[in-house]
């Protein structure tokens, strides 16, 4: 099987936005809703002030909020003030324990395996919110880093405390090291810039998408959601590349895509359409062959890289899409099974036939090949166009 176009994913993170309002000062602070405590114990809201993060491994800002905060904790280590830390659905307990060893956080840890705490509270990424001795929301903020001490000293006094209101929104903050955002107040925003180059693959989660430099394909093949080998771009635009940033409000995670395709569309000079062509297909027959099942991992979290595929709590139709761009033509699934999966597939890409080797002995798949009839979206190149 030969080689064909590379997608190269840095990091995908599809989760589930909370739509509930935050909580505000003053009202009954929300019971937790944990699935497991990773360092420390759990005391419910009530029993003691405490500190709660909402945060997750792979979210740069939370991850650069954590010095700060351990110093609050230790500062406050003789007073009575929990620190409880609550990390996104998207982390497993395995992932948290790693990060844990060189990332160490003061206080108690813990999961919230199936997003409930984050909904209660209508948290992003980061959000900390203080609670008094008496179980009532003293403050919140989507910045760590505006806690002080002596915002801590009037949570043990209960006297009230000096924090700006937080939104549903909150100031924006990069998925990724290196991206700047200039207007971080923005309810929405889409910024496609073109570049001469850039970085490969793209850094996205339910509300938000940044890149470096991707090109048209890969931008439409997460915009329509699609494989990029279903997708007929003209030459002049293939080699095109474009940085772009764009986010929603995470109550509106379902307008991103759709402002994108608009968007996209606009920035490179050109019109979409569908259109059905009958073409050479991949069918894969027997899975789920040697795939695991996963638990624990409500949400996909994958990488592509040449050799290279792995992923954990995917859909197999996701796997399907990963499949498709290595392949580089349509791949369709004879029997699909409603599973979520967690897989690691190793190949030579020097050799033609060693990726269907690898599906075959490590995934126990075989792939045939056939005619069917699929669905493309096809580009026109408005500014190229023939009269």
């Amino acid at each position: 099987m030969a080689i064909g176009m590379k997608m190269v994913w840095a990091c995908l993170i599809v989760g589930r936005v909370a739509t509930a309002q935050p909580v505000t000062v003053g009202q009954p602070a929300p019971k937790w809703m944990i699935g497991a405590v990773v360092q420390g114990h759990v005391e419910e809201p009530g029993l003691k002030p405490t500190v709660v993060e909402f945060w997750a491994t792979w979210c740069p800002p939370c991850r650069e909020a954590i010095p700060h905060l351990n110093e609050l904790a230790d500062q406050f280590a003789d007073r009575s003030i929990n620190f409880l830390s609550v990390t996104h659905e998207s982390d497993s307990e395995d992932k948290v324990r790693a990060f844990l060893k060189t990332h160490p956080m003061r206080g108690t840890v813990a999961l919230d395996r199936e997003g409930k705490t984050f909904q209660v509270y209508g948290a992003g990424l980061p959000t900390t919110v203080l609670i008094t001795a008496s179980g009532k929301i003293a403050g919140a903020t989507n910045e760590p880093e505006r806690i002080t001490s002596a915002m801590l000293e009037d949570l043990l006094s209960e006297r009230p405390i000096d924090l700006p209101a937080m939104s549903s929104l909150g100031p924006r903050r990069p998925l990724s090291f290196g991206m700047k955002i200039i207007e971080p107040a923005a309810l929405v925003r889409i910024v496609i810039t073109p570049v001469v180059s850039g970085e490969p693959g793209f850094v996205a989660r339910g509300d938000q998408f940044e890149s470096h430099g991707t090109t048209v394909s890969e931008l439409l093949a997460f915009a329509y959601d699609i494989s990029p080998t279903r997708i007929i771009v003209p030459t002049p635009l293939q080699q095109r590349a474009y940085a772009v940033q764009a986010w929603v409000p995470p109550s509106r995670v379902d307008l991103l895509k759709p402002l994108m395709q608009t968007a996209i569309a606009a920035a490179a000079g050109f019109q979409t359409k569908r259109e059905t062509r009958r073409v050479d297909v991949l069918i894969l027959h027997g899975l789920p062959g040697k795939l695991r099942e996963s638990y624990g991992s409500p949400h996909p979290s994958m990488k592509v890289e040449p050799g290279h595929l792995s992923g954990d709590g995917i859909e197999l139709d996701w796997l399907r899409k990963q499949i498709e761009a290595e392949a580089a033509k349509p791949v369709i699934i004879d029997h699909p099974i409603n599973k979520q999966v967690q897989y690691d597939v190793r190949w030579d890409p020097s050799k033609p036939d060693s990726f269907e080797t690898a599906l075959r002995d490590q995934l126990g798949v075989e792939v045939k090949r056939d005619l069917r009839d699929i669905e493309f979206l096809v580009i026109e190149d408005r500014e190229n166009r023939k009269p």
